[in-house]
């Protein structure tokens, strides 16, 4: 789990990239930088599509992901850290006997940053 220096670090990669990124090509910036400072896999989902937009390589390959994303089942979700009226949530889920963590940001009002942590 991220401590809450690391989750500051986070808000603020978020805060400093703006909405112009948020193209295709800008969401592959977006998630390279959120991967590089966290060291951890990064994925962008759509929520309304329900659909992934963006996932590393790493995870692209890992053909469970999918039936990950699909299947998981929702536990719990708390507030992880929450600054400049941006709320970052730790979710945590349960898929095939096992527990997962993530850590999820809104990016905007309907893209939604997905780290597994």
């Amino acid at each position: 789990m991220l401590n809450k220096d690391e989750l500051r670090d986070l808000f603020f990669i978020q805060h400093q990239l703006t909405d112009d990124l948020l193209t295709d090509s800008g969401l592959r910036t977006f998630a390279s930088v959120l991967n590089k400072n966290l060291d951890t896999d990064v994925y962008i989902y759509d929520r309304f599509r329900d659909d992934i937009i963006y996932a590393d390589q790493k995870i692209k390959k890992n053909k469970e992901f999918m039936l990950y994303i699909r299947e998981r089942k929702l536990i719990r979700k708390d507030t992880a850290f929450k600054c400049c009226r941006v709320e970052i949530f730790e979710y945590q889920y349960q898929w095939q006997g096992k527990e997962y963590k993530e850590l999820q940001l809104d990016l905007g009002k309907k893209d939604k940053v997905g780290i597994l942590a």
